[in-house]
């Protein structure tokens, strides 16, 4: 047998207003799942972050589950190719958090992005970075019985 379709929305839309609002309003609207947003970019602030602690992840997961609405995956939208290291390493602890945080919020996917090439770096060593960072996220996601996957 085949699975069923779950129509979802990402968070990120309703950025203005707090996840414990949005969950609740998705499932008014009919939707079946949410995408939860971990990134801060101009257009969008996160509804999660590695920083949540123990009592904001359960709420999260529960009142998800007290709406029937499945948290497909958390986006952990940094880019893995900064030009610096510090920024890099920055990036890739935050992109292990959110693996981390996954299941206290009742997902076992979170998937990333490369980002662009920096200015002044080659193509080469930035599929390098790229390559080095998937590889630690991918062993990370494993060992905690998470799926890690990229977005293209």
């Amino acid at each position: 047998m085949g699975q069923t379709m779950k129509i979802s929305h990402h968070s990120g839309m309703f950025n203005i207003y707090p996840v414990t609002e949005v969950i609740p309003r998705l499932a008014a609207l009919g939707y079946q799942g949410i995408e939860l947003n971990a990134e801060l970019a101009p257009w969008t602030k996160p509804h999660v972050t590695p920083e949540l602690n123990r009592n904001e992840r359960a709420e999260i997961r529960l009142l998800a589950l007290g709406h029937d609405i499945e948290i497909s995956s958390i986006s952990a939208h940094v880019s893995l190719v900064e030009s610096e290291s510090e920024t890099r390493q920055h990036n890739l602890e935050f992109v292990k958090g959110c693996i981390d945080l996954a299941p206290d919020v009742g997902t076992s996917i979170v998937h990333a992005i490369g980002g662009g090439v920096p200015d002044g770096v080659s193509r080469t060593r930035a599929w390098g970075w790229l390559l080095e960072a998937l590889d630690a996220c991918v062993r990370y996601a494993a060992n905690r019985g998470v799926t890690f996957a990229f977005e293209a």
